[in-house]
Protein backbone atom coordinates (compact mmCIF):
# COMPACT_ATOMS: atom_id res chain seq x y z
CA UNK A 1 0.00 0.00 0.00
CA UNK A 2 2.79 2.04 0.92
CA UNK A 3 4.47 1.56 -2.45
CA UNK A 4 0.95 2.24 -3.93
CA UNK A 5 0.72 5.39 -2.73
CA UNK A 6 4.61 6.51 -3.66
CA UNK A 7 3.96 5.86 -6.84
CA UNK A 8 0.73 7.50 -6.91
CA UNK A 9 2.44 10.55 -5.48
CA UNK A 10 5.27 10.26 -7.63
CA UNK A 11 2.87 10.29 -11.01
CA UNK A 12 0.90 12.87 -10.01
CA UNK A 13 4.20 15.17 -9.45
CA UNK A 14 5.68 13.80 -13.20
CA UNK A 15 2.07 15.31 -14.49
CA UNK A 16 2.04 18.58 -12.59
CA UNK A 17 5.67 19.30 -13.68
CA UNK A 18 5.12 18.21 -16.98
CA UNK A 19 1.77 20.58 -17.04
CA UNK A 20 3.48 23.59 -15.68
CA UNK A 21 2.95 27.07 -16.58
CA UNK A 22 6.41 27.35 -18.18
CA UNK A 23 5.55 24.32 -20.41
CA UNK A 24 1.95 25.01 -21.02
CA UNK A 25 3.26 28.78 -22.18
CA UNK A 26 6.24 27.32 -24.24
CA UNK A 27 4.12 25.07 -26.15
CA UNK A 28 1.49 27.81 -26.48
CA UNK A 29 4.53 30.01 -28.03
CA UNK A 30 5.57 26.54 -30.29
CA UNK A 31 2.21 26.60 -32.06
CA UNK A 32 2.04 30.51 -32.53
CA UNK A 33 5.50 30.21 -34.14
CA UNK A 34 4.66 27.04 -36.33
CA UNK A 35 1.27 28.61 -37.43
CA UNK A 36 2.94 32.65 -38.06
CA UNK A 37 5.72 31.01 -40.37
CA UNK A 38 4.21 27.81 -41.98
CA UNK A 39 3.36 30.24 -44.88
CA UNK A 40 6.32 31.28 -45.09
CA UNK A 41 8.20 28.89 -47.93
CA UNK A 42 11.05 31.32 -49.29
CA UNK A 43 12.13 35.08 -48.67
CA UNK A 44 14.91 37.32 -50.16
CA UNK A 45 16.77 40.76 -48.97
CA UNK A 46 19.33 42.66 -49.67
CA UNK A 47 21.34 44.20 -46.75
CA UNK A 48 23.21 47.18 -47.69
CA UNK A 49 26.11 49.11 -45.46
CA UNK A 50 25.34 52.01 -44.10
CA UNK A 51 29.22 52.62 -43.95
CA UNK A 52 30.74 51.03 -46.84
CA UNK A 53 29.92 49.94 -50.48
CA UNK A 54 28.53 46.60 -49.33
CA UNK A 55 25.48 44.44 -50.13
CA UNK A 56 24.71 41.23 -49.02
CA UNK A 57 22.05 39.51 -51.25
CA UNK A 58 20.31 36.55 -49.13
CA UNK A 59 17.71 33.58 -50.74
CA UNK A 60 16.38 31.23 -48.55
CA UNK A 61 13.45 28.58 -49.25
CA UNK A 62 12.02 26.00 -46.53
CA UNK A 63 13.82 22.55 -47.69
CA UNK A 64 17.23 24.57 -47.25
CA UNK A 65 18.01 25.20 -50.41
CA UNK A 66 19.97 28.33 -49.84
CA UNK A 67 22.33 31.46 -51.10
CA UNK A 68 24.26 34.29 -50.38
CA UNK A 69 25.88 36.65 -52.38
CA UNK A 70 28.17 39.70 -51.16
CA UNK A 71 29.26 42.45 -53.11
CA UNK A 72 31.93 44.83 -51.91
CA UNK A 73 33.30 48.06 -54.18
CA UNK A 74 36.74 48.59 -52.93
CA UNK A 75 37.21 44.80 -52.62
CA UNK A 76 37.12 44.65 -56.74
CA UNK A 77 39.52 47.04 -56.67
CA UNK A 78 42.12 46.45 -54.07
CA UNK A 79 41.88 42.59 -54.62
CA UNK A 80 40.79 41.24 -57.82
CA UNK A 81 42.22 44.74 -59.79
CA UNK A 82 39.37 45.73 -61.34
CA UNK A 83 39.76 49.75 -62.96
CA UNK A 84 37.83 51.66 -60.51
CA UNK A 85 35.70 53.20 -63.47
CA UNK A 86 34.84 49.68 -64.61
CA UNK A 87 34.56 48.49 -60.59
CA UNK A 88 31.65 51.15 -59.70
CA UNK A 89 29.94 50.31 -62.69
CA UNK A 90 29.72 46.63 -62.29
CA UNK A 91 30.57 46.21 -59.10
CA UNK A 92 26.55 45.03 -58.39
CA UNK A 93 26.67 42.65 -60.85
CA UNK A 94 29.99 41.04 -59.57
CA UNK A 95 29.99 38.78 -56.03
CA UNK A 96 33.27 39.03 -54.38
CA UNK A 97 32.23 36.41 -52.61
CA UNK A 98 29.28 33.53 -52.74
CA UNK A 99 28.00 30.29 -51.22
CA UNK A 100 25.24 28.16 -52.85
CA UNK A 101 23.68 25.34 -50.37
CA UNK A 102 21.63 22.54 -51.88
CA UNK A 103 19.85 21.76 -48.76
CA UNK A 104 21.12 18.61 -48.25
CA UNK A 105 24.84 18.23 -48.17
CA UNK A 106 26.45 20.36 -51.02
CA UNK A 107 27.91 23.63 -50.98
CA UNK A 108 29.21 25.83 -53.95
CA UNK A 109 31.55 28.57 -53.51
CA UNK A 110 34.40 30.51 -55.19
CA UNK A 111 37.88 29.26 -55.44
CA UNK A 112 38.85 32.98 -56.61
CA UNK A 113 37.09 35.52 -58.46
CA UNK A 114 39.54 35.97 -61.41
CA UNK A 115 39.30 32.40 -62.76
CA UNK A 116 35.75 31.41 -60.82
CA UNK A 117 36.90 27.64 -60.48
CA UNK A 118 34.05 26.12 -58.21
CA UNK A 119 34.87 24.41 -55.01
CA UNK A 120 32.10 21.83 -53.99
CA UNK A 121 32.51 20.34 -50.66
CA UNK A 122 30.43 17.04 -49.91
CA UNK A 123 30.07 17.56 -45.97
CA UNK A 124 28.91 21.23 -44.84
CA UNK A 125 30.94 22.15 -41.99
CA UNK A 126 29.37 21.29 -38.59
CA UNK A 127 27.73 23.13 -37.15
CA UNK A 128 27.05 24.40 -40.09
CA UNK A 129 29.55 27.19 -40.45
CA UNK A 130 28.09 30.31 -42.27
CA UNK A 131 25.11 28.82 -43.80
CA UNK A 132 23.30 31.47 -45.75
CA UNK A 133 19.06 30.38 -43.91
CA UNK A 134 21.43 31.38 -40.09
CA UNK A 135 21.12 35.38 -40.79
CA UNK A 136 17.58 34.78 -42.99
CA UNK A 137 15.73 31.96 -40.92
CA UNK A 138 12.35 33.34 -41.79
CA UNK A 139 11.46 30.19 -43.78
CA UNK A 140 12.94 27.78 -41.58
CA UNK A 141 11.39 29.16 -38.42
CA UNK A 142 8.25 26.63 -38.70
CA UNK A 143 10.29 23.71 -39.25
CA UNK A 144 13.11 24.29 -36.56
CA UNK A 145 10.28 25.24 -33.65
CA UNK A 146 8.18 21.64 -33.93
CA UNK A 147 11.59 20.39 -32.90
CA UNK A 148 13.49 23.22 -31.01
CA UNK A 149 13.92 23.93 -27.17
CA UNK A 150 11.95 27.53 -26.21
CA UNK A 151 12.92 29.42 -23.06
CA UNK A 152 11.64 32.91 -21.75
CA UNK A 153 13.86 35.68 -22.72
CA UNK A 154 15.15 38.24 -19.70
CA UNK A 155 13.73 41.03 -21.84
CA UNK A 156 10.44 39.65 -22.47
CA UNK A 157 9.26 37.34 -25.50
CA UNK A 158 11.02 33.65 -26.33
CA UNK A 159 14.16 32.35 -27.45
CA UNK A 160 14.69 29.23 -29.91
CA UNK A 161 17.07 26.93 -29.64
CA UNK A 162 17.93 24.75 -32.44
CA UNK A 163 20.72 22.48 -30.50
CA UNK A 164 21.87 20.52 -33.78
CA UNK A 165 23.38 23.75 -35.48
CA UNK A 166 24.94 25.78 -32.08
CA UNK A 167 20.95 28.51 -32.95
CA UNK A 168 19.48 30.70 -30.91
CA UNK A 169 16.36 32.88 -32.30
CA UNK A 170 14.74 35.64 -30.12
CA UNK A 171 11.48 36.45 -30.89
CA UNK A 172 9.31 39.33 -29.48
CA UNK A 173 5.57 39.53 -28.10
CA UNK A 174 4.73 39.67 -31.18
CA UNK A 175 6.82 36.15 -32.74
CA UNK A 176 8.86 38.61 -34.46
CA UNK A 177 12.86 37.94 -35.20
CA UNK A 178 14.64 40.06 -32.59
CA UNK A 179 18.26 38.14 -32.77
CA UNK A 180 19.85 35.09 -34.45
CA UNK A 181 23.09 34.19 -32.91
CA UNK A 182 24.85 31.02 -33.90
CA UNK A 183 28.22 29.41 -32.29
CA UNK A 184 30.46 27.23 -34.13
CA UNK A 185 31.05 25.41 -30.65
CA UNK A 186 27.78 25.42 -27.78
CA UNK A 187 30.57 25.84 -24.77
CA UNK A 188 32.67 28.76 -26.30
CA UNK A 189 31.65 31.89 -25.84
CA UNK A 190 32.45 33.26 -29.25
CA UNK A 191 29.20 34.02 -31.48
CA UNK A 192 28.05 35.94 -34.74
CA UNK A 193 25.00 37.82 -33.90
CA UNK A 194 22.05 39.25 -36.35
CA UNK A 195 20.04 41.82 -34.58
CA UNK A 196 16.99 42.76 -36.11
CA UNK A 197 15.23 46.51 -35.80
CA UNK A 198 12.90 49.02 -37.43
CA UNK A 199 9.79 47.53 -36.78
CA UNK A 200 7.42 50.47 -37.10
CA UNK A 201 4.57 48.56 -36.10
CA UNK A 202 2.90 45.64 -34.71
CA UNK A 203 1.89 44.70 -38.25
CA UNK A 204 4.80 45.03 -39.76
CA UNK A 205 6.55 41.76 -39.95
CA UNK A 206 9.80 41.89 -41.82
CA UNK A 207 12.53 44.62 -40.12
CA UNK A 208 14.56 47.19 -41.67
CA UNK A 209 17.62 47.12 -39.96
CA UNK A 210 20.47 44.73 -38.94
CA UNK A 211 23.37 44.97 -36.94
CA UNK A 212 25.75 42.07 -37.84
CA UNK A 213 28.62 41.83 -34.64
CA UNK A 214 31.25 39.02 -34.72
CA UNK A 215 33.03 38.67 -31.15
CA UNK A 216 35.99 35.97 -31.01
CA UNK A 217 37.00 35.04 -27.36
CA UNK A 218 40.71 33.25 -26.67
CA UNK A 219 41.29 31.14 -24.65
CA UNK A 220 40.90 32.30 -21.27
CA UNK A 221 37.76 33.73 -21.77
CA UNK A 222 38.69 37.13 -22.81
CA UNK A 223 37.97 39.66 -25.99
CA UNK A 224 40.76 38.93 -28.81
CA UNK A 225 39.11 40.22 -31.14
CA UNK A 226 35.53 41.82 -32.75
CA UNK A 227 33.69 42.82 -35.85
CA UNK A 228 30.33 44.43 -36.64
CA UNK A 229 28.88 46.95 -39.24
CA UNK A 230 24.83 48.24 -39.63
CA UNK A 231 22.74 47.65 -42.79
CA UNK A 232 19.84 48.68 -43.94
CA UNK A 233 17.37 45.56 -45.07
CA UNK A 234 14.81 45.27 -47.83
CA UNK A 235 12.44 42.38 -48.81
CA UNK A 236 11.72 40.99 -51.53
CA UNK A 237 10.38 37.36 -51.20
CA UNK A 238 8.92 36.96 -54.33
CA UNK A 239 12.79 37.19 -56.27
CA UNK A 240 13.54 34.12 -53.55
CA UNK A 241 13.30 31.76 -56.25
CA UNK A 242 15.37 33.29 -58.69
CA UNK A 243 18.03 34.06 -56.71
CA UNK A 244 18.42 30.45 -55.69
CA UNK A 245 21.00 28.32 -57.91
CA UNK A 246 20.05 25.32 -58.01
CA UNK A 247 16.83 25.97 -60.06
CA UNK A 248 17.96 24.84 -63.51
CA UNK A 249 16.15 21.68 -64.76
CA UNK A 250 19.36 20.03 -65.13
CA UNK A 251 21.10 20.75 -62.01
CA UNK A 252 23.65 22.87 -63.47
CA UNK A 253 24.95 26.52 -61.56
CA UNK A 254 25.54 29.94 -63.98
CA UNK A 255 28.44 31.28 -62.54
CA UNK A 256 28.67 35.39 -62.76
CA UNK A 257 32.19 36.48 -63.66
CA UNK A 258 33.77 39.66 -64.48
CA UNK A 259 33.46 38.93 -68.11
CA UNK A 260 29.85 38.47 -67.98
CA UNK A 261 29.23 41.81 -66.35
CA UNK A 262 31.45 43.49 -69.05
CA UNK A 263 29.00 41.79 -71.61
CA UNK A 264 26.06 43.43 -69.30
CA UNK A 265 27.55 46.41 -69.02
CA UNK A 266 28.68 46.55 -72.88
CA UNK A 267 24.40 46.09 -73.79
CA UNK A 268 23.95 48.45 -71.26
CA UNK A 269 25.94 51.38 -72.84
CA UNK A 270 25.11 50.26 -76.39
CA UNK A 271 21.39 49.69 -76.05
CA UNK A 272 21.92 46.63 -77.77
CA UNK A 273 20.87 43.22 -76.22
CA UNK A 274 22.96 41.34 -74.50
CA UNK A 275 22.49 38.13 -77.27
CA UNK A 276 23.98 40.39 -80.20
CA UNK A 277 27.24 41.87 -77.49
CA UNK A 278 27.85 37.78 -77.20
CA UNK A 279 27.69 36.76 -80.40
CA UNK A 280 29.85 40.00 -82.12
CA UNK A 281 32.54 38.25 -84.19
CA UNK A 282 34.82 41.03 -82.54
CA UNK A 283 34.78 39.33 -79.01
CA UNK A 284 35.52 35.55 -78.56
CA UNK A 285 32.61 33.17 -77.09
CA UNK A 286 35.69 32.53 -74.71
CA UNK A 287 36.08 36.48 -73.68
CA UNK A 288 32.44 37.47 -73.61
CA UNK A 289 30.56 34.03 -71.94
CA UNK A 290 29.16 32.26 -70.05
CA UNK A 291 30.74 29.16 -67.96
CA UNK A 292 28.33 26.34 -66.39
CA UNK A 293 29.11 24.21 -64.03
CA UNK A 294 26.78 20.85 -63.56
CA UNK A 295 27.26 19.57 -59.64
CA UNK A 296 26.13 16.40 -60.73
CA UNK A 297 28.48 15.29 -62.88
CA UNK A 298 31.08 18.09 -61.92
CA UNK A 299 31.48 19.21 -65.77
CA UNK A 300 32.61 23.10 -66.19
CA UNK A 301 31.48 24.33 -69.72
CA UNK A 302 31.98 26.63 -72.14
CA UNK A 303 29.71 29.01 -73.60
CA UNK A 304 29.71 26.51 -76.86
CA UNK A 305 28.47 23.49 -74.35
CA UNK A 306 31.90 21.86 -74.14
CA UNK A 307 33.80 20.67 -71.42
CA UNK A 308 36.25 22.97 -69.98
CA UNK A 309 37.38 20.68 -67.42
CA UNK A 310 35.99 18.01 -64.70
CA UNK A 311 36.33 19.53 -60.99
CA UNK A 312 35.79 15.96 -59.57
CA UNK A 313 38.68 14.98 -61.37
CA UNK A 314 40.81 17.61 -60.59
CA UNK A 315 39.89 17.52 -56.69
CA UNK A 316 41.20 13.94 -56.86
CA UNK A 317 44.04 14.87 -58.38
CA UNK A 318 45.94 18.01 -57.20
CA UNK A 319 49.07 17.67 -57.98
CA UNK A 320 48.14 18.69 -61.54
CA UNK A 321 46.72 22.25 -60.93
CA UNK A 322 44.70 23.72 -63.34
CA UNK A 323 45.18 26.59 -65.99
CA UNK A 324 43.06 29.63 -65.61
CA UNK A 325 40.20 29.65 -67.65
CA UNK A 326 39.51 33.03 -69.41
Amino acid sequence: MIIKTILLVFGLCAIQAHSSPDHSAAESVRMQLIEVYQGITSTYFEASSTEIDRVDRFAVRSDGVCSHRTHMLQSLIQHHRFDPDEALADWLDVAVDYVFFNGKDTTIGPFSLDTYIVHEREDYPKPWGANPMHPCPWPMVAGWAQTGELTPADSGGWVLKVPDRHLWIAFDDHQRIIWVEHKYDADEPSHTRWTYSGYDDDAQFYPKSQHWAMKIYDQQGELSSELSYEASLKFDPERAEDALPFKRPDGSVNLISPNEAMAKRTARESGRSLKSVLNDPSCGPLELGFKRYDPETGDVYSPDGKVIYNLKKIQTEPAQGLEPQN
